[in-house]
């Protein structure tokens, strides 16, 4: 057997394969991820501002700019959030193949583990192989726990999305050769079909389709730390703050605006992503954002450990989401 490559930070073993290629058939398979190094996030850009019309509030026409009816807005919060870039070490693990589909959620609904998600979509024949959305972190971590998964990591999302080489989308440096993708309106397309989103490792959607859910709190830029890290899990629990969590309802999460969960994938800059405007319409893979909500461009996709025995990498060891009691931090309210 050939000896098996490893790396220079701590002897961790490159390309450490799973128990098998692949896990299941059609809509449920998953595909093996390899243990080793990969690369996350991107350098810093330059940061323009998104230059806004004071007459219609849409973007400054020609005649406005240069002009007081045009002004600058910056997204509040963090921005370069995928800087800097980073090297992690992960352990082999499976993903899903294909984001959550309408009729797998349903599935689970129809067992009782899991609450109705996706709107009037989820009961949409038409919609069955499309993918659940208006879902919130919570039940798409559930879900996943009825399918004996879990939620990836952003490192592992990551790393799945854009392999070994570090690609800025899933086949390679060169943007999308096709539109921008659009989600709405019902019945979306089916999961899987575009042949050209698929990453290194054959996993399908990762620019397309909807934005994602990942395990980790969301907490602004990543840590400036050059040692290599393995496993990341990103922050233990939410950011300190104002209120660690709430109740759980069927339309909201209501987390803090600090204690947000972050998503993955091309929709992650619909909420408002302007310091993105220079780059090309198609975001590249490490662009990143968060939330608490549900959204109808927002779903999931889940991950297990890629060898039996495995010690689960991204379970929380008590999911923040099912404390029903409100939990204040001593620092003060804006």
């Amino acid at each position: 057997m050939a000896a098996v490559a490893m790396t220079v930070a701590g002897c961790l073993p490159e390309d450490a394969p799973c128990d098998s290629p692949t896990l299941g058939t059609g809509l449920d398979e998953e595909r093996c991820v390899p243990g080793g190094t990969y690369t996350m996030g991107a350098d810093a850009i330059a940061i323009l501002p998104h230059m806004v019309s004071q007459n219609t509030g849409g973007d400054c026409t020609a005649a406005e700019i240069g002009t007081v009816a045009c002004k600058a807005s910056y997204r509040p919060g963090p921005r370069n959030d995928w800087a800097p870039k980073h090297q992690v070490w992960l352990s082999p693990y499976f993903i899903d193949t294909f984001e959550v589909t309408n009729g797998r959620y349903k599935e689970c609904v129809t067992a009782g583990a899991c609450k109705h998600a996706g709107g009037e979509q989820l009961d949409n024949p038409l919609s069955a192989d499309s993918p659940v959305v208006i879902v919130t972190w919570s039940k798409a971590y559930d879900y996943c726990l009825w399918r004996g998964k879990r939620l990836p990591t952003e490192a592992e999302w990551e790393a799945a999305a854009r392999g070994k080489k570090a690609f800025q989308w899933p086949w390679g440096d060169t943007p999308p050769n096709s539109p921008a993708p659009v989600f709405a309106p019902y019945p979306a397309p089916p999961v899987g079909g575009d042949a050209q989103d698929v990453s290194p490792f054959g996993v399908h959607d990762m620019l397309g389709g909807v934005a994602e859910w990942v395990n980790d709190w969301y907490s602004g830029p990543y840590a400036d730390d050059s040692a290599l890290a393995k496993n990341p899990q990103g922050v233990a629990e939410a950011p300190t703050g104002y209120v660690k969590c709430c109740k759980e309802n069927d339309w909201r999460r209501m987390f803090s605006w600090n204690g947000q969960k972050s998503f993955r994938g091309t929709r992650a800059a619909a909420p408002g992503g302007y310091e993105l405007n220079q780059l090309d319409w198609a975001y590249p893979l490490w662009v990143r954002d968060y939330d608490d909500d549900i959204w109808p461009y927002l779903g999931f996709r889940c991950a297990r450990e890629g060898r039996a025995g495995q010690t689960s990498q991204a379970l929380e060891s008590v999911p923040t989401h099912r404390s029903f009691s409100w939990q204040r931090y001593p620092v003060g309210a804006p």
